[in-house]
């Protein structure tokens, strides 16, 4: 704020949670590098045993949608799961620069050694 940096590192809700507080300027912009340093990945699942899918598959379409999308956005400073395309022009407008270059959350084989584990320690118990 008292211009002592050009330029950080920093993740798009830091920032913006710092402008919403008055701590950043609003002439910063935020600008994703190449390439994109992604967070990891937020999972929504069905249990396919559930007598609530109905229900369940309610939730999740709220979840993806503009309106709770756009509460993650306000309230948590998070970047909408949904493409920026059908927030509204406003988020849209405060992640131009950002919204490019991400690269699919992949852990490679760690991942299936997790979920082996997971399967014969935790759900099998």
């Amino acid at each position: 704020m008292n211009g002592e940096v050009d330029m950080i590192p920093a993740w798009s809700d830091m920032v913006l949670q710092q402008q919403n507080e008055g701590l950043l300027p609003d002439t910063i912009k935020m600008q994703q590098i190449t390439p994109g340093f992604n967070g990891g990945p937020t999972y929504l699942m069905v249990n396919k045993e559930s007598d609530k899918k109905e229900a369940i598959y309610q939730f999740l379409d709220f979840v993806l949608s503009p309106e709770a999308q756009s509460v993650i956005v306000e309230k948590m400073n998070g970047f909408p799961g949904i493409e920026l395309e059908n927030m509204p022009q406003e988020t849209q407008d405060k992640f131009k620069g950002v919204a490019e270059g991400f690269r699919t959350f992949n852990i490679g084989d760690l991942g299936t050694e997790i979920n082996k584990r997971w399967q014969s320690e935790v759900a099998a118990q």
